[in-house]
């Protein structure tokens, strides 16, 4: 799906401002899980969970985002980081 189809069915199913759910994959490592945590700093309720193997945590995160801008831009952000897979 490209950018501007994503943004559109966020403002379709939402209406601003609103809390939005984000749910990543990434490797068990420190590194990682620091760079996931600076997406969003301290305005997001977060749940972690350790993969059977402890090989990965999936990572779901709540904020309030203002528009559908705000989501893009973190989903563009969260694919600098090496191993993460957005669900």
């Amino acid at each position: 799906m490209d950018i501007t189809t994503f943004r559109q069915k966020l403002d379709d199913t939402h209406k601003w401002p609103d809390t939005y759910t984000y749910k990543f994959i990434v490797p068990n490592d420190e590194e990682k899980k620091t760079a996931v945590l600076k997406l969003f700093g301290e305005t997001a309720k977060l749940a972690w969970k350790e993969s059977g193997k402890g090989n990965y945590i999936s990572l779901t995160a709540q904020r309030v985002e203002l528009s559908s801008e705000r989501i893009v831009d973190t989903y563009q952000e969260a694919t600098k980081i090496k191993g993460l897979l957005a669900l």
